[in-house]
């Protein structure tokens, strides 16, 4: 086994393991980061749909296959 020659190894040393506690600390920060963006963007997907959907419940059928009716290849109405 190596001997630690000089006091700037020691040193060199405890910066490779700061260095490395910093870089995980950082990778688990983003996989948090990562997880709360997901649960925010399923959140809002979510409400999005029920808002589609709703709206969807209000509107009236009949009025909607009446302004269809209404249409026509030519733009004019049908009769």
């Amino acid at each position: 086994m190596p001997q630690i020659e000089k006091p700037d190894d020691l040193h060199s040393i405890a910066n490779l393991i700061r260095f490395f506690c910093v870089c995980t600390t950082i990778a688990s920060m983003m996989e948090i980061s990562q997880k709360r963006l997901a649960v925010n963007l399923t959140e809002s997907l979510c409400a999005l749909i029920w808002q589609t959907l709703h709206l969807a419940k209000t509107l009236s059928f009949t009025d909607t296959s009446m302004k269809m009716g209404n249409l026509s290849v030519n733009g004019l109405p049908e009769k």
